[in-house]
C-alpha cells in the first residue's frame, strides 16, 4: 500500500498553482504592502513580491533556495496571521515550534505556509544559531512516523512570523533572513480573499517569466537597516557605552566588575553578552601589552586611511548626490532620516573613509525612516549599518540637532550640534 502510494503522489498545491488563469500582467503585486498593510515604501512591496514568488518556487519546485522569513509586526487584531492563512487556503499551519523537534519539521511537508507562533521565544539568544540554520535547510532527513529509516524531504513549504511586540530579534551579527513589514491597519480580509487567486495567478506568472525571489545587496542592506529598529535593547548597554567612553582599550572582566559581577561569578555567557554588545557599538578584540604581559583587549574598530589614488576599480556610478543623516527629538523618539535617494554604489577593496574626520560621510543610502528611543541605539545603527565594512564608500554628513543626543554620541562620533 505504501509503495502503491508513493507511486501516486501529487500536489493539490502544484494542482491549484498550475491551474490558474495566466493574467495580463503581474501589476497587482506591485502595491500588496500598501494596500493591505498601509505601508508605502519601496522595500515593503518588494518583501511581498518575492515571498509570494518564492513560496511559488518551493511549490512547483521542492527544495529550491528560500532561506528568508516574512515578519508581520503589529498591533493584536490586526489579522496578521489571517492575510497568511487565507494566501495559503487549507494548506496553512500556525503551530511551529521548537525547531529541533522532529514533529516539528514534519509540520513543513504537511503545509504550504508555516507560521512560528512563539516568535519571541524563537528568538532568544541561544537559539539564534539553531534558528538560522533552520530556515536556511533546503532539505529535512527526518524518520517520519512508523518508518524505520530516516528520510530526505525537499521542502515545498514557506516560514513565515508575526508579532506584536516592537523588539524581538537577538542577534547582533545580522538578520538579513528576516524581512520585517511593521503592519499600520487592520487588513482587509475579505478583499485579500477576493483578489487570492488573481494574486497566486501573477505570482506564478512572475515565477515562470524568470523573476527571482531573493533580494539584491542593496536591498539587503536596506532589509538589514529594517531589522535592526526591532533589536532588543540589551539591560548592559547603557551602562557599557557610559564605561567605554573616552577609553582607549577595555577589558571584559573590568566591564563585568563595573556591572557589579564579582569575578567569581562571571561566567562565559557573561563575557559573550558584553562582546556582542561592543561589537554592536564598533569594538572588536585586539592584543595589547600591560605590565609587561600580552593581554586581550576591546578596543575601537579602526578604518584604514584613504589611499592617495583612487582604486583602479572605482564605484559604477554616475551619481555625486549626498544625503544628510539627521538625528532630531521628536517627544520621545529619536528620528533618523534619509532626505535624498540615489544610485546604488558596489564598495571596492580597498575602503575610502578616513578613521577620524569631523563629520562622517554616507552617500548612495535609499530613503529610509528609522525610529529609536534609545540614544545609544542610534549610535549602533549608525556605525554598523551606515559606515560598516560592507560600506566603505558612502558620502554624507551626520547632523545632531538635539544637544542631549549630540552630547552622547560625541563621545564616539566626532561631529558638533547644529
Amino acid at each position: 500500500m505504501t509503495e502503491l502510494a508513493e507511486q501516486n503522489q501529487y500536489s493539490p498545491i502544484e494542482n491549484y498553482l498550475t491551474s490558474l488563469p495566466v493574467p495580463a500582467d503581474t501589476s497587482i503585486l506591485d502595491n500588496i504592502a500598501e494596500r493591505y498593510f498601509g505601508v508605502s515604501s519601496a522595500i515593503y512591496q518588494i518583501f511581498v513580491r518575492k515571498t509570494l514568488i518564492g513560496a511559488v518556487a518551493r511549490a512547483l519546485s521542492p527544495g529550491c533556495k528560500h532561506d528568508t522569513a516574512l515578519i508581520l509586526q503589529g498591533k493584536q487584531g490586526y489579522k496578521k496571521s489571517t492575510f497568511f492563512k487565507i494566501l495559503a487556503g487549507e494548506y496553512f499551519d500556525d503551530s511551529l515550534g521548537a525547531v529541533s523537534d522532529k514533529d516539528e519539521r514534519l509540520k513543513l511537508h504537511r503545509a504550504w505556509f508555516v507560521e512560528w507562533s512563539e516568535l519571541e521565544s524563537i528568538f532568544k539568544r541561544r537559539d539564534v544559531s539553531n534558528t538560522k540554520a533552520f530556515l536556511s535547510s533546503s532539505i529535512d532527513a527526518v524518520r517520519p512516523p512508523y518508518c524505520r529509516d530516516t528520510q530526505d524531504f525537499p521542502r515545498a513549504s514557506v516560514i513565515v512570523a508575526t508579532t506584536n511586540k516592537d523588539e524581538f530579534l537577538s542577534d547582533e551579527t545580522g538578520n538579513r533572513r528576516f524581512w520585517i513589514i511593521p503592519v499600520q491597519k487592520r487588513i482587509d480580509t475579505k478583499l485579500l480573499a477576493s483578489e487570492r487567486d488573481a494574486i497566486w495567478a501573477a505570482a506564478v506568472a512572475a515565477y515562470k517569466a524568470g523573476e527571482s525571489w531573493w533580494l539584491d545587496y542593496e536591498e539587503e542592506l536596506n532589509a538589514e537597516t529594517i531589522a535592526q529598529e526591532f533589536q532588543t535593547t540589551d539591560p548592559w548597554l547603557n551602562a557599557i557605552v557610559d564605561y567605554i567612553k573616552n577609553r582607549e582599550f577595555v577589558i571584559l572582566s573590568d566591564i563585568l566588575n563595573q556591572l557589579q559581577i564579582d569575578l567569581g561569578r562571571q561566567e562565559k555567557s557573561h563575557q559573550m553578552r558584553v562582546a556582542g554588545i561592543l561589537k554592536v557599538l564598533g569594538w572588536e578584540k585586539n592584543f595589547k601589552v600591560i605590565g609587561g604581559k600580552r593581554c586581550r583587549v576591546w578596543m575601537q574598530a579602526q578604518v584604514p586611511d584613504p589611499p592617495l589614488d583612487p582604486p583602479l576599480d572605482p564605484p559604477r556610478s554616475t551619481s555625486n548626490h549626498e544625503v544628510d543623516l539627521e538625528v532630531v527629538q521628536a517627544e520621545t523618539l529619536a528620528t533618523v532620516v534619509f532626505e535624498n535617494q540615489t544610485q546604488r554604489v558596489d564598495p571596492p577593496d580597498p575602503p575610502l573613509i578616513p578613521k577620524s574626520i569631523s563629520q562622517i560621510k554616507i552617500r548612495n543610502l535609499k530613503f529610509q525612516i528609522l525610529r529609536t528611543g534609545k540614544i545609544p541605539k542610534v549610535l549602533a545603527i549608525f556605525r554598523r549599518r551606515w559606515i560598516g565594512p560592507r560600506n566603505p564608500h558612502q558620502n554624507g554628513s551626520l547632523r545632531v540637532h538635539h544637544l542631549k543626543i549630540a552630547r552622547s554620541i560625541g563621545q564616539q562620533i566626532t561631529t558638533k550640534p547644529q
